[in-house]
């Protein structure tokens, strides 16, 4: 409901903004002021980006027992562009990211440890917390079509297929305590790190390619006559599980990005041609 909520406000606003831009004479933009009448007929560039990654589902370890959910971690974008122009206020082009899509997870267990070589008692019971680091990168190809209202303003929607290209999960649990009473006597339990170390290896069953999409929203600026900045805030929406060894497992995210091009055709002016006159 609120990921619908987003998309009509943003259909909304790009009404607004486009009904505005037919009403106003532009002058041309300069290095200081966003653009608003500009834009490279081809261009070339590159992008950053930074934002929370978070789980939906569950997803299963080696352990027989154990699952984990809600995980949350930060997650990274960096990639390279190419766009071109379609027809007026409309650009395509391609998309080739790397996507930093970690996840961490945890939950409380009490376990019953065994203890028979110590004591008459054969187990006493530990409070651990389980903890999984799920490492993931992809390489991400994606198609786009862009609007742009004004300049200045730009809607982006790139249908997205992703391949892993490197995958590692890490489940270890640590105790919460090593104090126990065996037979009314307060000591201590000793664990290893290959007691607490329950899995290192690679993720199980990753669905490979990642069906997905993402949908941007840029204000751009222009800080020379053949280069083009932006700022933006992209939704990643899957289609397709993260993976198979899991319940409805998928990993959604967002970020916040910088993208810069560089114009390898000459502008195009968007005024009418009484305006230019």
């Amino acid at each position: 409901m609120t990921t619908t909520k987003t998309y009509t406000l943003v259909f909304a606003l790009s009404l607004i903004f486009w009904t505005n831009s037919k009403a106003q004479v532009y002058e041309l933009s300069t290095p200081l002021a966003p653009s608003v009448n500009s834009l490279a007929e081809e261009s070339i560039g590159g992008f950053l980006g930074i934002g929370p990654n978070w789980a939906s589902g569950t997803h299963y370890v080696e352990c027989d027992s154990c699952f984990f959910q809600d995980g949350t971690a930060t997650g990274f974008t960096l990639g390279a562009i190419y766009q071109r122009k379609a027809a007026t206020n409309i650009f395509y082009g391609g998309i080739i990211s790397l996507d930093i899509m970690n996840i961490y997870s945890s939950y409380r267990e009490i376990e019953a440890i065994d203890i028979s070589e110590y004591s008459e008692s054969s187990f006493t019971n530990v409070e651990f917390r389980h903890e999984a680091n799920m490492n993931l990168t992809y390489l991400g190809v994606a198609p786009f079509i862009a609007y742009n209202p004004t300049g200045w303003l730009t809607f982006r929607v790139a249908p997205k297929i992703s391949f892993p290209i490197y995958s590692n999960l890490l489940h270890t649990k640590t105790p919460l305590t090593t104090k126990v009473s065996i037979d009314g006597v307060e000591g201590r339990l000793r664990f290893t790190e290959e007691d607490t170390k329950v899995q290192d290896s690679d993720v199980t069953e990753l669905t490979s390619p990642l069906i997905g999409s993402d949908f941007s929203l840029m204000l751009n600026l222009t800080p020379g006559e053949r280069s083009t900045f932006s700022i933006g805030y992209t939704q990643n929406v899957p289609f397709t599980n993260t993976t198979s060894f899991g319940d409805n497992f998928s990993i959604n995210s967002w970020r916040i990005f910088v993208e810069f091009k560089y114009s390898i055709q000459k502008a195009y002016d968007l005024r009418p041609k009484s305006a230019k006159k």
